[in-house]
């Protein structure tokens, strides 16, 4: 096992033991890294059985447990039990491989003005599993358990292009525009990570993209070029969800983010436009297109706050295929303007 000079860290696993088995697995990634962490704080949200069965079956971690607040208030309860310099943040669904830890403190030593780091990561599902990407990316392995995926990683081909997680120099403004990050390879300093105004209790999706948001408010994310992760999709994922509460966690993160950190923002919150109407345009329609007329509605109102441009409100009501065939038009009729959104 390696050591790292300076690099003492906790790792925070937030969890309301949806399935023992993934965080099992999530847990033996993190106690089998070649450098060690100092303290796994597995922090469990409202299933007291679930916390007793954890401290029964994991020696190598310790339990906190809370009632049900939601991910973010569990992120939040590991912040603040953390003890060591550095605090790492896993799903309980991820996988780290066993070098991730080692990579980042061989990282931070080169770069010691560094306060906050991520990394790449593979995206990959269970091998009976009919999911086959996620948010625009492709799945890229098939594997169930850490062995699993180790063994598949030889033969790995990357498909998904992770350039968007380089930030630095621009991170806020880079973050606003959408989510740029993944939980799963986050490190923060603690001094920092502390300083940080909590993720509001039960916001959930959007909780990582405000802690990420908060994080570029006072510093920049640097990036490590490796896949250190494993990301595991599957169907219980918050962003798997077809309902329309998922959509609006979302925009009111995204509202949230503007109400605290918009006088920091480098850009005005109407220059994002082009990114915002095509996000409520999609969650508009997804909902119409099941029938649900009400909840689309219902998001388009929590989607206007982002939009203060009326052009941009109009923007976001059109149905998607009329807006797609029009930036076919509009890149026809300008080629010089090839690369803009077509809106």
């Amino acid at each position: 096992m390696e050591t790292g000079a300076g690099f003492d860290c906790d790792v925070v696993i937030p969890t309301h033991g949806r399935n023992p088995e993934l965080l099992a697995e999530t847990i033996r990634s993190v106690a089998g890294q070649t450098l060690a962490p100092v303290r796994i704080l597995v922090v469990v949200d409202g299933n007291p059985p679930a916390a007793r069965e954890i401290r029964a079956r994991h020696s190598e971690v310790e339990v906190i447990a809370q009632p049900h607040q939601g991910v973010a208030a569990a992120r939040q309860k590991g912040v603040d039990a953390a003890t060591s310099r550095w605090i790492a943040f896993v799903d309980d669904d991820d996988l780290w491989l066993p070098e991730k830890q080692a990579v980042t403190a061989r990282y931070l030593h080169a770069h010691p003005d560094c306060l906050a780091v991520r990394a790449g990561y593979w995206m990959f599902t269970a091998p009976d599993s009919p999911i086959d990407g996620l948010n625009g990316q492709t799945v890229e392995l098939r594997a169930s358990t850490l062995d699993d995926l180790l063994g598949a990683l030889p033969d790995a081909v990357p498909l998904n292009d992770l350039s968007y997680l380089d930030i630095a120099g621009d991170s806020l403004g880079l973050m606003l525009e959408f989510n740029r990050g993944v939980i799963g390879t986050s490190v923060i300093a603690r001094e920092l990570a502390k300083a940080l105004d909590p993720v509001p209790a039960g916001q959930q999706p959007g909780d990582d993209f405000l802690l990420f948001c908060n994080v570029a408010a006072s510093t920049e994310w640097q990036l490590i070029p490796q896949r250190l992760l494993g990301y595991r999709v599957h169907p219980g994922q918050d962003t798997s969800r077809s309902d329309a509460e998922g959509p609006r966690q979302i925009l009111l993160a995204k509202r949230h983010a503007w109400a605290t950190l918009g006088e920091r923002a480098p850009r005005s919150l109407a220059s994002y436009g082009r990114f915002y109407r095509a996000e409520v345009r999609q969650f508009v329609w997804s909902q119409a297109r099941r029938g649900r007329i009400g909840a689309a509605f219902s998001l388009y109102a929590d989607g206007l706050p982002l939009l203060p441009r009326w052009r941009d409100r109009a923007l976001a009501a059109v149905p998607e295929p009329v807006a797609w065939r029009v930036g076919q038009v509009r890149q026809r009729l300008h080629p010089a303007r090839t690369g803009r959104p077509p809106w």
